[in-house]
């Protein structure tokens, strides 16, 4: 099966990466847990499997924690500012 190309753009600003990851991570997880393990015989099935999951994650939800040291994080932050720097955003998602 062909992978869908992404929809977000490679250079990301290293701030909008925290936001990012962790969405990725809630939906790799949901598809993971709930949607490949079920059958679904219509959108709204799905889409309330995908609810009810939410739901029983909220229940008892755990805390991110981050595991890099701050100055490592800002370290990778300014690497990725010198370097966006240096990049034509528009050649960067084209």
């Amino acid at each position: 099966m062909a992978q869908a190309a992404s929809t977000v753009p490679y250079a990301l600003h290293a701030h909008e990466q925290f936001v990012v990851e962790p969405c990725r991570a809630m939906f790799r997880e949901i598809t993971d847990k709930r949607i490949r393990r079920g059958v679904f015989h219509s959108v709204k099935q799905l889409e309330q499997a995908i609810m009810d999951y939410i739901a029983e994650h909220n229940r008892a939800p755990k805390a991110i924690v981050w595991t890099a040291k701050a100055e490592v994080i800002l370290e990778k932050v300014r690497r990725a500012r010198a370097t966006l720097g240096n990049v034509n955003l528009n050649e960067a998602l084209h």
